[in-house]
């Protein structure tokens, strides 16, 4: 799912931040927050009682629609609110 995201992303229409006065040439002004979320169901709550590995268990949330924090970074940035630099750093 991300590199979905990313598909067809000229570079040149990637957002890169342009430092100013106002905000200390970091490029960056205020918050955004990017959020990963989980809905539990009961194919996941079944999963969790086997004890399943950490790769297994992500795989199966993202499998059921779960929206890891780098997917919805890259959302953002397409829509020209933080940078790619920015979500490769966080995530």
């Amino acid at each position: 799912k991300e590199t979905e995201l990313l598909k067809g992303c000229a570079p040149e229409k990637i957002p890169h931040a342009v430092g100013c006065s106002q905000c200390r040439d970091s490029g960056y002004s205020g918050r955004l927050g990017i959020y990963e979320l989980l809905l539990m169901n009961d194919e996941l709550r079944d999963l969790i009682a086997s004890n399943p590995t950490i790769t297994t268990f992500r795989r199966n949330c993202l499998e059921t629609g779960m929206q890891n924090l780098r997917i919805d970074g890259f959302a953002k940035m397409a829509e020209g609110l933080t940078t790619l630099e920015e979500i490769l750093r966080l995530t």
